[in-house]
């Protein structure tokens, strides 16, 4: 049965919104009246085989810790033996997030119009990636869905605590290199020119370094906003360019080739 989100006014002119099952819109408003509500908007929010696999939910709605709790709660649920319609029902009830109420709403019409979890799921490629579709899936046609999810929210558990470890880690050392960088540019565009006339009111050839130095310090002074636009418009086309599958797929083969962080991004995405 599809799901419907409404707006709708009470007895005293409050507005009230909320979900709720009906077989079309006329049905839902007439579920709206007999509770004493006038129906302002009334529109479904997934129906099965609609555009495809289902109303597409692009923005994120999980965390990566809603995701782990969320996914630990429906194991918990499967796990005692409840129907997996009633376990989605109950998470749709106890959500306090409406993007995630109606996430959920969502994918529990699509488990009652007879579509499997796992391309339910689908319908939200944003929140649930290939891999977790795929061990749901492979839970489903096993008949051992409750313990597979246990399992997948054990892995995405242990996920944040290994990302939470590295940031931890690498949080000190990126501070401590951010403040060097700073005093370094300082040092080169206001200290440096403060010192450069004593060299040159000597007449003594200077060393090497020192000229290097002086040449760095006047090439930042007149050309250090370009670098930074250089810097910043590269950032933006390699997002941009990452959107490519193509592109990542090399991109992704590169970094994971790289010594040292290749090694941690694969222990971490292992």
């Amino acid at each position: 049965m599809p799901a419907y989100k409404f707006e709708a006014l009470d007895a005293t002119g409050k507005s009230t919104t909320g979900l709720l099952e009906a077989d079309n819109a006329r049905a839902a408003r007439s579920q709206l009246r007999a509770q004493s509500l006038v129906p302002l908007d009334v529109s479904q929010v997934a129906a099965a085989g609609a555009q495809g696999e289902g109303l597409r939910f692009r923005r994120r709605v999980f965390g990566s810790t809603g995701l782990a709790v969320w996914t630990r709660q429906l194991a918990g649920l499967v796990g005692s033996g409840l129907p997996l319609e009633r376990a989605l029902t109950a998470l749709s009830d106890e959500a306090d997030d409406p993007k995630q109420r109606e996430l959920v709403a969502h994918l529990r019409s699509e488990v009652n119009a007879g579509s499997p979890f796992a391309r339910a799921l689908a319908s939200a490629p944003a929140e649930f990636d290939e891999v977790y579709r795929g061990v749901v899936a492979a839970g489903e046609q096993s008949g051992a869905l409750g313990a597979v999810l246990e399992r997948l929210a054990d892995d995405l558990e242990e996920r944040q605590a290994l990302k939470g470890k590295l940031i931890g880690a690498t949080l000190y050392p990126a501070i401590v290199s951010l403040i060097a960088i700073v005093i370094v540019i300082f040092l080169v565009t206001y200290v440096v020119p403060q010192v450069a006339s004593v060299f040159a009111s000597s007449k003594r050839a200077l060393p090497g370094l020192t000229v290097a130095m002086l040449a760095i310090s006047a090439f930042l002074r007149s050309y250090g906003w370009l670098l930074l636009l250089l810097i910043a418009g590269g950032i933006a086309t390699l997002s941009i360019m990452l959107r490519n599958e193509a592109f990542r797929e090399r991109f992704d083969a590169g970094w994971l080739g790289l010594p040292l962080v290749g090694r941690l991004s694969r222990g971490y995405n292992a």
